[in-house]
């Protein structure tokens, strides 16, 4: 049960009389829409707001005056360098041009040039060196970071625009060409891989095995091993580890049929088919909504610290359902 205190109700209240009697003396405004929360018990906002994370009510603080007074505790309350990034991301919604960072904990100003498939990829000089990011297409050349998904709104066309391109992989057997292709819907940002892989004329048309795919960078929660490994079915079971790993064998044995898989321990889709001849690697990635780039949906993908990373995981109990997500609107990219 939450306690009330009173001194704290009756010195908020005395505020908002100053300044409800400050408005009476000017001019009356143009005619309004009623604000509903506004009209309620100022006991009953302060329990409304009591219950919104630190964050939230320093933005709620900003949107009129009552609530600046109604609520000065919070504006002085000492905050984490947590609860301040999350507050910047907050205002940085309204800023068309400024995204927050998560390494230096600041806006920057957004600059048309900074887009994934380019070198300028950060405004932020500590970005440069320690901003995780997202490699698609295992290439270091398309990199997608916290501050493209704040952005994705505000640069529509821009930033969910395919890229095409080719990845370097550790085979030296194989070719490959791709795409990747982001998408917001439901206010979550979504990216799409696809990577065709093929014999390489340069070496005499060598046959595509699972020993000669460069597929290991999908997912951190993921292991994969030489093809002479297979996971036993008790493995499968009581490990998650093997699960893409096993749906890409599986893929070897169906002659070309789509198999498909996912991980259980952050929100990916994927699914895989091939042949001697081509093999076709499709993932479906979420990344969350637009967020703070502290938020788990992010770090889950991004953070490369080996000592966090087994224990980030966003569990995901319904396989299948980010790709089915993405795919609410045709893109053409099959």
């Amino acid at each position: 049960m939450t306690i009330v205190n009173m001194d704290s109700i009756r010195e908020s209240l005395h505020h908002l009389e100053t300044i409800i009697t400050a408005i009476g003396r000017q001019p009356p405004p143009a005619q309004k829409a009623a604000c509903l929360i506004a009209q309620m018990p100022v006991e009953i906002v302060l329990l409304l707001a009591g219950d919104l994370p630190l964050e939230n009510q320093l933005v709620l603080a900003q949107t009129c005056r009552a609530f600046y007074a109604l609520l000065r505790r919070t504006r002085d309350a000492r905050r984490t360098r947590k609860q301040h990034i999350h507050y910047l991301a907050c205002i940085a919604r309204d800023m068309p041009s400024h995204w927050v960072c998560g390494t230096c904990a600041k806006l920057h100003r957004d600059h048309p040039d900074d887009v994934p498939w380019t070198t300028l990829h950060n405004r932020c000089r500590l970005g440069w060196l320690w901003d995780n990011c997202v490699r698609s297409l295992n290439c270091s050349k398309i990199q997608y970071n916290h501050h493209h998904i704040q952005l994705a709104l505000k640069r529509l066309e821009v930033l969910l625009s395919p890229v095409y391109g080719r990845c370097p992989t550790s085979s030296s057997t194989l070719a490959n060409k791709g795409i990747v292709w982001p998408k917001v819907v439901g206010g979550r940002f979504l990216i799409f891989t696809k990577i065709h892989y093929y014999p390489d004329a340069a070496y005499s048309y060598a046959p595509v095995t699972p020993d000669n795919l460069d597929v290991k960078s999908l997912c951190q929660h993921q292991h994969f091993y030489p093809s002479c490994f297979v996971p036993t079915e008790e493995q499968l079971r009581s490990q998650t580890k093997y699960k893409i790993w096993a749906t890409v064998l599986e893929a070897f044995e169906a002659g070309g049929k789509e198999v498909s898989g996912s991980c259980r321990q952050c929100r990916l889709d994927m699914s895989f088919q091939a042949t001697p001849e081509h093999a076709t690697l499709r993932v479906w990635r979420d990344f969350g909504p637009e967020g703070s780039p502290l938020d788990l949906d992010w770090e889950v993908f991004t953070n490369r610290n080996l000592l966090v990373t087994e224990t980030l995981t966003v569990p995901y109990d319904e396989p299948g359902s980010v790709r089915r997500l993405y795919e609410t609107v045709e893109r053409g990219h099959d």
